[in-house]
Formats: structure tokens, C-alpha cells, sequence
């Protein structure tokens, strides 16, 4: 089954109205309706296993078979860890049937739990991929130094709006650590710079409306390089999300993992977490869309490293993981929703 395709089914299980899968041409206004009504009564029984306690993230992705890769595209359920069939209230199906496409194939596979995820030591210039944060947050990495569209006289530093603005909580201007407080306690040698801007988590009870968890903090110039810690790599550009493909090779330098290497295994990939709220002690739902999955090991501390290509293009900022996989932003979502381009 091809990607568009899938993708239709991705969409009608997960997100409401869709526009038509192209097999079912245009209907009239009364067959549409029917449609609709029929892909609501799938998405309402599919969301009895999206939502399974154990289910991490669903997205597109190659089908596995004893751990290897086969070359049927399909829709791949991640869970924390398998469980046998008979004792879940609602497994996941085979195949599901989706008016327009046909019987799409499932696939389940086991990568432990993700969680929001550290170089620990203080360095001028820093660089991408030591410790940072803000405050009231552990530690995170610093991604990559960046500039805003349309200012060039002006430098940042990008991390996850988790690691720098306390996951929206913080106030514009306050002060960013490196190497983070979980690291050593802030004080005037360990500050950096200031949070200059984060793209606000959009909170819902259904839905995965947000595509980026980003941050940023203004930096002088003669505080940081653009060069990522142990490969001597600068960035030479950014790969689109479109661009992304299923078992593209990548690369990440973290604060904890350090430099690990791994395989894209998923795409167009939708997770929902609780995340902290400003204004409230609680957590609320938070859903994103359109991420993508990597067979990538990943601990506490990793969150906001660069995901480089082989060819040393920025593709994404990492912003959760287990210990054998974890998931990023595709980049291009990042520097748009802030106005961003490389140094």
C-alpha cells in the first residue's frame, strides 16, 4: 500500500475529518456524509487501543519481523512493552478497514516507555550538545546556535521549550544556565543567556494540534560556536520534513548519550504526553503530530539535541526518549514556527 494512502488511514484513526481518500472520487453531499459517519464509528472504536495505557506513539513505518525491517509500509503502533493478546481489554487489530483505502496492516513493537529527556560540565564558547536549561528545569542540550529571520546581528542558542522555557511556565527574559542547574548550581558563571522566545504547547483532551516543543535564548556571540561537540560537525543546512524517509540514517550528540548514531523507523508519528501548564499545578494532555521515530538509544538530559543527516544536515531537535528509541521534531517545523535560519 503506498504512503498516501496510509496516510489517509493514519489520519481518519487518529485526527476527525479528513478530506476524501482520492479512490472515492467526489461524492455527493449525502454520500459524504455517510462516509464521515462511518470513518467517526472507526475512529471511536480505534481509539479504545490508540489510547491503551502502554501505547507510546503511532505513526508510519516499515513492518518488523523478529526485529528486522521488512519492506511493508504500515501503520506501526509503539508500546512500552508487549503484552499477551488475551490480556488487554482492547488489542491492537491486525487490520483495520478504512473506506477508500482498504484492509491497512498493523504492526505493534516494544520500545519501552518515552520521557521527556545530560556533557555535564561548563564550557566557553559552549557548543551544541552540553548541558543547559532553565532554572526551574534539570538539564537539557543545547541544539545548535541560530539567528532569527530578518536580525543578523544577533545570535541564540535552540533547545526544547521544556529544557529552556520550563515548558512555557518561564517569562521571557529570564536567565538560561549552562551548564544546567542538575549539572551545577546556577549562579553569574554558569548563566548563558536569556530566554528570548518558546512556541506555546497548545493543550487538548483529544487531537494532536502541536508539531514543536522549541526554544530559544539570546546569546552573545563571543559565548558560543556553531561546531556540535565531539565530531567538529556546523550544520550545512536543514533537511525538510517531507525530505525524511523510514531507515534514513542519523546522528545526535546529547549531554548524557553523548554521540550515538541510529535508523529512522517512523514517520508522520502522533504522541500525546501530560505535560506541566502555566498557571496550574496540574498536567495536561499535550498531543503532537508529525514527528518522527528513531531506533536511537536516549536518556535524561538528551532532550533538545540536533538530529543530524549522514550528510550533516540538520533534520530535527530531539525532545523525547526511551532507552532504545527515541523521537524528534523534524527541524523545519522548528525554524518556521520561530523565524529561524542557521548561523
Amino acid at each position: 500500500m503506498d504512503k498516501t494512502a496510509l496516510t489517509f488511514a493514519l489520519d481518519i484513526l487518529t485526527d476527525g475529518p479528513t478530506p476524501m481518500p482520492p479512490k472515492l472520487g467526489k461524492p455527493s453531499a449525502a454520500e459524504h456524509a455517510r462516509l464521515e459517519a462511518r470513518m467517526e464509528r472507526i475512529r471511536e472504536r480505534a481509539y479504545a487501543w490508540i489510547s491503551a495505557n502502554g501505547v507510546q506513539t503511532i505513526g508510519l513505518g516499515f513492518k518488523e519481523v523478529r526485529g528486522e525491517l521488512t519492506d511493508e509500509l504500515c501503520i506501526s503502533i509503539s508500546v512500552d512493552r508487549k503484552r499477551p493478546r488475551k490480556s488487554l481489554d482492547a488489542p491492537v487489530p491486525r487490520q483495520v478497514k478504512i473506506p477508500g483505502v482498504g484492509s491497512v496492516t498493523t504492526d505493534v513493537v516494544e520500545i519501552g516507555t518515552l520521557r521527556l529527556n545530560s556533557f555535564t560540565g561548563r564550557v566557553r564558547p559552549a557548543m551544541p550538545g552540553v548541558s543547559i536549561g532553565h532554572a526551574n528545569v534539570g538539564s537539557g542540550t543545547l541544539g545548535c546556535v541560530v539567528r532569527r529571520r530578518g536580525d543578523p546581528d544577533s545570535l541564540y542558542v535552540l533547545s526544547n521549550s521544556h529544557v529552556l522555557a520550563d515548558s512555557g511556565r518561564a517569562d521571557i527574559g529570564d536567565p538560561i544556565f549552562q551548564p544546567g542547574p542538575a549539572d551545577k548550581p546556577p549562579s553569574p558563571q554558569t548563566r548563558l543567556g536569556k530566554l528570548a522566545d518558546f512556541v506555546e504547547f497548545q493543550y487538548s483532551s483529544q487531537g494532536y494540534p502541536n508539531l514543536v516543543d522549541a526554544a530559544i535564548a539570546r546569546v552573545r556571540p563571543d559565548q558560543v560556536r556553531s561546531a556540535i561537540r565531539l565530531t567538529g560537525l556546523i550544520p550545512s543546512g536543514i533537511v525538510a520534513a517531507s525530505r525524511i524517509k523510514e531507515r534514513d540514517r542519523v546522528l545526535r550528540v546529547g549531554r548524557t548519550t553523548n554521540n550515538v548514531f541510529g535508523t529512522v523507523k517512523k514517520t508522520r508519528v502522533k504522541i500525546a504526553k501530560k505535560l506541566p501548564r502555566p498557571g496550574s499545578r496540574y498536567r495536561s494532555r499535550v498531543g503532537f503530530r508529525e514527528q518522527v521515530e528513531c531506533a536511537m538509544p536516549a536518556a535524561d538530559g538528551d532532550s533538545g539535541a540536533a538530529v543530524l543527516s549522514r550528510s550533516g544536515k540538520l533534520m530535527g531537535l530531539h525532545f523525547m526518549g526511551s532507552a532504545s528509541h527515541s523521537l524528534f521534531c523534524p527541524i523545519s517545523f522548528v525554524f518556521e514556527a520561530l523565524g529561524l535560519e542557521l548561523v
